[in-house]
């Protein structure tokens, strides 16, 4: 005989396995394969938040004026959309398409072109997280004194309350680790619902489409 040092039930010995009684392993199998699955998607949808990911869904986002963008956002992009001029002007001057009348290239000004509206749209979201009009966009107009402004506006922290919207979940660091409390949130709604699967009250189609919800 032996003891589960989980339930601290006695059970056969034949039916001990690493010291877990049969209902207990399968349990410990299940949270086991459940942590490493949604560590496993948390750390696959974080590479989505790297600087390329934010460059990418603003310009997904071109059409948007509504709602928040963070700090992080906005200066991903503009470094994102900064280098990209950079390294295709040196293309432009190699290849000799550079425009010395214009100061851009051919594949520069293309480049510009397409992240001409993103970087305006995503601009007014990001005076929407501080809880400021769209309409200071246009104080760039102001000789000197305007790109300074808005350049305060672009580097100061997102404002918790604002009229145009709750404040945006991606925090500024982009780093992994400050989702700890989400993962532990999702995570012991997954162990439960793995618990109702165990216990055949729901499907394995039903706990897939569940766990799929927490993990979105």
């Amino acid at each position: 005989m032996g003891m589960c040092k989980e339930c601290k039930q006695v059970f056969p010995a034949t039916t001990i396995k690493d010291g877990l009684c049969e209902s207990c392993h399968t349990e410990e199998n299940i949270k086991k394969y459940n942590t490493n699955d949604i560590k496993r998607t948390i750390q696959e949808n974080s590479k989505n938040e790297n600087f390329i990911g934010l460059y990418l869904k603003a310009l997904k986002q071109y059409t948007v004026i509504d709602g928040r963008s963070s700090r992080s956002e906005y200066w991903y992009f503009m470094l994102v959309f900064m280098l990209g001029i950079f390294i295709l002007t040196i293309i432009d001057l190699m290849i000799e398409t550079y425009a010395d009348e214009v100061g851009l290239g051919i594949l520069g000004g293309v480049f510009t072109l397409v992240n001409l509206i993103p970087s305006i749209t995503i601009a007014i979201r990001r005076l929407h997280d501080i809880n400021k009009s769209g309409w200071w966009y246009f104080i760039n107009i102001i000789p000197l004194i305007g790109p300074l402004v808005f350049f305060y506006f672009t580097i100061i922290d997102s404002k918790e309350e604002s009229i145009y919207g709750n404040k945006p979940k991606l925090s500024d660091s982009v780093i992994p680790e400050k989702k700890t409390i989400l993962e532990n949130d999702a995570l012991d709604k997954i162990e439960r619902l793995a618990e109702l699967r165990e216990k055949g009250i729901i499907t394995d189609d039903e706990f897939n489409s569940k766990k799929q919800e927490l993990l979105e």
